[in-house]
């Protein structure tokens, strides 16, 4: 019983994550571009400053 509750918790949460980076509601539409974006340019300024 456990597991069938941890998987909807995870699968409930990862609804939520699409529906808020799909939602144009936001104050900053993130999108899923963003979603890969986001963490590369931050890994690339990060390896550019060191």
């Amino acid at each position: 019983m456990a597991a069938i509750s941890v998987t909807r918790e995870a699968s409930n949460s990862w609804q939520r994550f699409c529906e808020w980076v799909t939602s144009t509601d936001n104050r900053l539409y993130v999108g899923w571009f963003g979603v890969l974006m986001i963490p590369c340019l931050l890994a690339a300024t990060t390896c550019f400053i060191l």
